[in-house]
């Protein structure tokens, strides 16, 4: 979408999957919980990741979205 600048595959598309069904709950392990955060951490790296790619080719002017 132009307008949102988003584009419609974004770097490691799937990586939104592996956050999105995760529940925190009390009863968790604290083994459980240090891999649920690394994976959240995991999954901002890539977020940044995101950011950093979108906006070298912005800023760059590779796409035209006309």
């Amino acid at each position: 979408m132009p307008g949102r600048l988003d584009f419609e595959t974004e770097f490691d598309n799937d990586a939104d999957q592996h956050v999105g069904a995760m529940d925190f709950f009390e009863t968790d392990s604290p083994e459980e919980m240090l891999l649920k955060t690394t994976m959240l951490s995991i999954y901002n790296a890539t977020l940044t990741e995101r950011i950093e790619r979108k906006n070298f080719v912005f800023s760059r002017n590779l796409i035209d979205f006309r």
